[in-house]
């Protein structure tokens, strides 16, 4: 990320966080900090459990963060925002933190008689194929929770649907049928599913490598072990010679030994009217391989 970047992501950010923004330019942005993010970003756990304890209303912090080098050394006062930077990581964590599970709905103006938004479970996946080579991929899914619908690419599409973090005026939720848990359930058992339809070249070649590393390994100790009892009489030798050669062949098992890891990325219930059908498969991007 370039300084530029930087500066309309963390605008971004604190726009989307409600904090009161007080100056905004290319150079700095200052910012009123509101208690959530204070919390996250203002380094004072002993301030809030004193204020939450006593029930007092919070001095909440004013912050100013620079992305002109120049411009900080003039004012010396502020935190400069440059990729890699602590002040910046801390930024990205609370995003992540925060980010993890979101609610959102879309942003319908209506007229007249109220409509229903459906409940749409979104699921982003890292899918991991790993060997002593590795790949990655991403996964979007959504459920839906009022019929049992699930959709791919379903990130791509929300993207290109007007989103808000707060009900408009003449919607209504549609009741939910399945609990989140049934939910994750049945996307889980449906990413089961299509990777067993999965070309698995890649994991029986894989496992031919790592059952030529084992044996030759298995070899080696094997001979190393004959030559130790042809010197040697004491067992503590061996001992130790087998300890050794278990830790090889653990170690040749994670590295070599096909595997498929699956870890959520973030989650939330996205609240549609638009059915993600009515949004152009053009712009669903293909699974993504790191």
């Amino acid at each position: 990320m370039d300084q530029q970047e930087i500066r309309k992501y963390v605008e971004a950010y604190f726009k989307l966080r409600d904090c009161n923004i007080l100056e905004s330019d290319e150079k700095f942005i200052t910012v009123e900090l509101n208690p959530e993010t204070d919390r996250d970003l203002g380094y004072r756990p002993f301030y809030w459990t004193y204020i939450e304890k006593m029930g007092m209303k919070p001095e909440l912090l004013k912050k100013r963060y620079y992305f002109d080098s120049n411009e900080i050394e003039n004012q010396m006062q502020g935190d400069y925002l440059l990729f890699g930077s602590t002040q910046l990581r801390q930024i990205f964590a609370a995003v992540k933190k925060r980010g993890e599970f979101v609610r959102l709905y879309e942003d319908r103006q209506l007229l007249g008689s109220t409509q229903a938004l459906s409940p749409w479970l979104l699921i982003n996946y890292k899918i991991e194929y790993i060997c002593d080579l590795k790949k990655e991929r991403l996964l979007s899914l959504g459920f839906n929770l009022a019929t049992g619908e699930i959709y791919p690419d379903f990130f791509a599409i929300v993207q290109h649907i007007r989103l808000t973090p707060r009900l408009p005026a003449n919607l209504y939720i549609q009741t939910p049928v399945y609990s989140l848990d049934t939910a994750l359930d049945h996307v889980e058992r449906s990413i089961a599913a299509d990777l067993q339809k999965e070309d698995d070249t890649w994991a029986r070649e894989a496992y031919q490598r790592y059952e030529k590393e084992r044996l030759q390994t298995l070899q080696y100790y094997q001979e190393m072990m004959i030559r130790l009892q042809s010197k040697s009489n004491k067992s503590g030798d061996d001992q130790q010679l087998a300890h050794e050669r278990d830790l090889r062949l653990r170690e040749l098992e994670w590295q070599y030994k096909p595997r498929i890891e699956i870890n959520t990325v973030n989650q939330g219930v996205i609240y549609l009217h638009t059915h993600p059908s009515q949004v152009s498969n053009d712009l669903s991007p293909p699974d993504l391989y790191i």
